[in-house]
């Protein structure tokens, strides 16, 4: 060893000549004239000899597996000396690892993954000196290695600005190597555990770097029963204040994607600075976590705060802008219509965010779009190469409804539920507040009121309410009275049937038809047998001639005569709604005498008529007749083979 020490001392400067003088020594002597070398080393030169070092890693790790030694002392020598030398090794290694190059790092790292001795001597490192210290941060960070980390997080607190620096960012490189497919989850578990730590020393180091690995490790799918997620439900630790100003800075798309999360949570605090993170992009990435889960709106409460963002920003950043859709996969395309749809925002701006999506290659894509459109805004998907979507917007444009920017985001079973918890709470005060929004509220308040009314079947409890909506006026909106009359079909009373006779002939198309439904309603449970219905079979509005065939063929002792004509009509509305009723009545086993003239007049739309949507409906219904016939002589068979 002496030998090698003079040689060291005089060519110094020259690593080339030192690493070949050191090719026959021992392991033992090449570790120790390298870890030497390393404390007077420039930075150039550390480089160079961590690469020598790095090189020693397998054969030292692999020293301990020697011949076998027959003596019991002979044994314990080998183990013990091998194991000084691993040691030894580790010591070097982390007390320079600032300073070598990275593809020294990696290969130590891969020849030694989760070895107890990093930590070892991470520890030792920590007496040595700033350099050292900084090693040690650099390994945590590179190595996502638990008990490595902890020991560096020890630095947190240290007085020494740049050592503390290290320790945070070695905590948030460690939380993204955690993230990555194929990680180790009793690894993350490890690290996830040893954040929750530093995260509850907040008060003491005050380093904000740990709040952003946190952010990042928190997957809301992972059970709650850890250290961390315990940390974070308790809300009123004094770390939190820190922790929601930090998201709302954040920049990164992970932390956006978190925010989306815990958007829909109870926590109003993070609820609210997780929509404030929502509601500022920074480029794709940043929409692709959102649009990608786009599903998570079912919920409620998020759908809620969502357009809270819309109404203050009038969706301004939340929404991907047109010329990064292109770069978004076909997930977060398809999430695009669902967020738009969620927005308080006007027709024209809506379609100005979908107008991207209807040159999408994705027909799925276009047809969501399509879905979420109101108005003109439908007349671009009319003629779309698919015919699903084509189909789809043609029927929607034939047969319109109330503007959807006036509908509510929630789902439909979600209002329902909500409902009935109020219902069962204080029901006066329910119909009190249902009367209210009937009378005096928006066209949208008034329409939610009178659906919620049927759904909660309360339509009597409102009656006195409904009644005056069905006047025809300069004021009145018939949206809103032909609700009102077919809510008025579930109430058996005399005002209500005489309210609804008087409809027949109200001047709306959209009211008549209601109330030739509420009507027949009446009719049916009433047991009788009106004539009043018969004179609107002649209507010049298609949906209102089709339910007065149908109500004259169930209660008014009609056989189907209308349906033909209605399929002959000129108007295609008109064998629209002929195809409809043929579905009603046939496939309910009415009109059994016109059977074979009905079935063919459909094959006939479905094969020549010249509009392409009256083609396909009359195709749906040909299938759906055919499938009853189908199931006819299915139940048939077992008895006609039994007989046989």
């Amino acid at each position: 060893m002496k030998e090698y020490s003079r040689e060291i001392s005089r060519d110094s400067r020259d690593l080339q000549t030192l690493l070949g003088l050191l090719r026959g020594a021992s392991l033992r002597a090449r570790v120790k004239a390298i870890s030497q070398t390393l404390a007077v080393s420039s930075l150039a030169e550390a480089v160079r000899l961590g690469t020598g070092l790095a090189d020693l890693g397998p054969e030292i790790l692999n020293a301990e597996n020697t011949p076998p030694v027959r003596s019991w002392r002979g044994r314990w020598k080998t183990w013990r000396g091998a194991s000084a030398l691993r040691r030894q090794w580790f010591e070097a290694a982390v007390r320079s690892w600032a300073r070598f190059g990275p593809d020294a790092r990696r290969f130590m790292l891969s020849s030694a993954p989760g070895r107890p001795e990093w930590a070892e001597a991470a520890q030792d490192a920590l007496a040595v000196g700033p350099d050292a210290r900084r090693g040690v941060a650099a390994l945590a960070a590179e190595s996502a290695d638990p008990a490595v980390l902890r020991v560096a997080m020890r630095l947190l607190e240290s007085a020494g600005d740049a050592e503390a620096h290290a320790a945070e960012d070695a905590a948030r490189s460690a939380a993204d190597l955690a993230m990555a497919p194929g990680f180790d989850m009793v690894r993350r578990g490890e690290l996830e555990a040893v954040v929750a730590d530093a995260a509850r020393a907040f008060g003491v180091h005050r380093r904000r770097g740990i709040m952003h690995a946190a952010i990042t490790l928190l997957d809301p799918r992972t059970s709650p029963d850890t250290p961390l997620r315990r940390w974070f439900a308790d809300d009123q630790h004094e770390s939190h204040g820190v922790l929601r100003s930090v998201l709302r800075r954040a920049e990164s798309p992970l932390s956006r994607t978190r925010a989306w999360w815990w958007l829909g949570g109870r926590t109003r605090s993070i609820a609210a600075a997780a929509l404030d993170r929502v509601a500022v992009s920074h480029g794709p990435p940043d929409d692709e976590a959102v649009l990608r889960d786009a599903h998570l709106l079912a919920s409620p409460e998020r759908s809620r705060r969502v357009r809270l963002v819309a109404a203050r920003k009038a969706g301004g950043g939340i929404l991907p802008l047109p010329a990064s859709i292109a770069a978004l996969s076909t997930r977060a395309r398809r999430g695009l219509p669902r967020l738009v749809a969620a927005l308080a925002m006007r027709e024209g701006a809506r379609a100005d965010a979908l107008a991207p999506l209807r040159e999408a290659a994705d027909p799925c894509a276009r047809f969501l779009a399509m879905r979420a459109s109101n108005g003109g805004a439908l007349g671009a998907y009319a003629a779309d190469a698919d015919l699903r979507v084509a189909r789809s917007a043609r029927l929607r444009l034939v047969t319109p409804g109330p503007d959807r920017d006036e509908r509510g985001s929630d789902p439909p079973a979600r209002r329902g539920l909500n409902a009935r918890r109020s219902l069962h709470g204080d029901r006066e005060g329910f119909i009190r507040d249902l009367r209210a929004r009937i009378a005096r509220g928006s066209r949208r308040e008034r329409l939610d009121a009178i659906a919620m009314s049927r759904r909660m079947l309360l339509a009597g409890e409102v009656e006195l309410d409904l009644l005056p909506m069905l006047h025809p006026s300069a004021e009145s909106d018939e949206y809103v009275a032909s609700a009102s009359a077919a809510a008025l079909g579930d109430v058996q009373r005399d005002a209500a049937r005489a309210a609804i006779r008087a409809c027949l002939a109200h001047p709306s198309p959209r009211v008549r038809a209601n109330a030739v439904e509420s009507w027949l309603r009446h009719t049916v449970r009433g047991g009788g047998k009106g004539q009043a219905i018969l004179e609107l079979k002649g209507d010049p509005n298609h949906r209102v001639r089709a339910n007065a065939a149908r109500a004259a063929i169930l209660v008014a002792a009609g056989s189907g005569e209308d349906i033909g004509p209605m399929l002959g009509d000129d108007r295609p509305l008109h064998r629209l709604a002929g195809l409809w009723l043929v579905e009603r009545v046939l496939i309910a086993g009415l009109a059994a005498s016109h059977w074979d003239q009905l079935a063919s007049r459909v094959a006939d739309l479905a094969r020549a008529d010249p509009e392409t949507v009256v083609r396909e409906r009359a195709a749906v219904c040909g299938g759906r007749l055919l499938a009853q016939v189908r199931g006819a002589w299915a139940g048939r068979a077992p008895a006609l083979g039994e007989g046989a």
